[in-house]
């Protein structure tokens, strides 16, 4: 069978109209290159050059090999730079687990610089609540998800990207929506959409700390399971809702939102990317370095 260092030998010659020039060109002496030569021609039972005093030309067989040799030859440097991009992390596919309002703001962000640095990586986006994403990790499904409030576990690395203050969500024609700032205390007797409690701790219960803190405990009128929905009913005036600073780009004609005043730094509500500690994919640590660029300069604001 014939051999890729042949083709590429068979080139040479071809293009160089003569084996001297192409043993100078290849680097090696023309005995051998003649050998190889030879040896293909026997191996395909054809004559691959007319052989004259100026050097040789190609065969109409030659002709025909001439094309498929440097489609061959050029299909496997393609396939060698694929597959040294993809060993590199820089062809391949990543697949992110979202869920909560981080979508609306800050992922969109980092897998939008990801894009641009790496364009011959597919991205592929799957919504799934802290368990879903969690089993998908440990089973390979994705490379990375975000979430929030989520602990590190012996098998699980978590990693802060940003930190968001806390903002209330009003209806407009709720007597504090003329405030600029409002104090948290105020929100005493409020009504208050929130979300339900899950298997794991999350944001709802921060916020019922919170409230706990500051003396009072709240009066929930609606349970919402994602942040959108939350915005729905505060503009449907059943209540207020506590959201992170990403969820204000949520927009509805009678919602505003407004800070809090007197918040301790601890009320800030974090952004995670979490991702399977044994997973040492290229490609996963191509994106968490663009994230934690961004992570740097968020942290750091």
């Amino acid at each position: 069978m014939m051999k890729l260092k042949q083709l590429l030998y068979f080139i040479a010659v071809a293009e160089e109209g003569g084996v001297g020039r192409a043993a100078s060109r290849l680097n090696m002496s023309q005995p051998p290159l003649t050998r190889q030569i030879s040896l293909l021609e026997e191996e395909l039972g054809v004559r691959l050059f007319n052989r004259h005093l100026g050097g040789v030309s190609l065969t109409e067989a030659g002709e025909i090999l001439l094309i498929e040799a440097r489609q061959i030859c050029s299909s496997v440097k393609l396939a060698v730079d694929r597959t040294q991009r993809a060993g590199r992390g820089d062809l391949g596919r990543l697949d992110i687990g979202v869920f909560g309002s981080g979508v609306l703001s800050h992922i969109p962000e980092i897998i939008h610089q990801f894009r641009g640095r790496y364009p011959g990586i597919d991205v592929a986006i799957h919504s799934m609540n802290k368990d879903q994403q969690l089993q998908a990790l440990r089973n390979g499904t994705i490379h990375i998800a975000f979430n929030r409030l989520v602990k590190s576990e012996p098998d699980i690395t978590v990693e802060c990207v940003v930190r968001e203050k806390l903002f209330v969500g009003i209806n407009v024609d709720h007597p504090l929506a003329k405030d600029d700032d409002i104090p948290f205390s105020s929100l005493e007797k409020e009504r208050f959409v929130l979300f339900p409690s899950g298997s794991l701790p999350g944001f709802k219960d921060k916020l019922l700390q919170i409230c706990y803190d500051f003396g009072f405990s709240p009066m929930i009128a609606q349970e919402a399971e994602d942040t959108l929905t939350c915005v729905f009913f505060v503009a449907s005036g059943l209540g207020v809702s506590l959201v992170p600073e990403s969820a204000t780009a949520i927009r509805l004609p009678t919602v505003v939102y407004k800070e809090l005043r007197d918040l301790p730094e601890s009320s800030r509500v974090d952004l995670s990317c979490l991702y399977s500690t044994t997973n040492n994919s290229p490609i996963l640590r191509r994106f968490l370095e663009i994230t934690r660029e961004f992570a740097e300069t968020a942290l750091g604001a």
